[in-house]
């Protein structure tokens, strides 16, 4: 194997290529995974919301919140998981862990 095969073989497993969209085909993504700006699960509301972030380096970071509903908050401060996606994935990566910490009052933050 040549030294330019194993420059790309090292390369892909220590930093694989990010997962390339643009944002209109992920705003319909999001949409389509995260679901509704407000939703259920059981009988309780939530809800979601979006936004973005300019680190230090002026790179956008795009977020989402998710958090029982007004009239399903039982306090006005709830702990929250910050989700910390891995290296190539995205923050529906966090979609499975919703119903878990949400139900139990913990809110929700992850971003890409």
């Amino acid at each position: 194997m040549g030294s330019y095969e194993y420059s790309d073989a090292w390369k892909a497993i220590i930093r694989p290529r990010r997962r390339v969209y643009n944002e209109k085909s992920l705003g319909n993504l999001l949409e389509e995974r995260l679901g509704a700006q407000s939703f259920l699960i059981g009988s309780h509301q939530f809800k979601r919301s979006d936004y973005t972030l300019t680190n230090s380096r002026g790179h956008a970071l795009r977020c989402s919140f998710f958090e029982p509903s007004d009239c399903q908050r039982i306090c006005q401060v709830l702990p929250c998981a910050v989700f910390l996606h891995g290296n190539t994935s995205s923050r529906l990566e966090s979609l499975p862990f919703l119903r878990f910490l949400l139900p139990s009052n913990i809110s929700v933050f992850t971003f890409d």
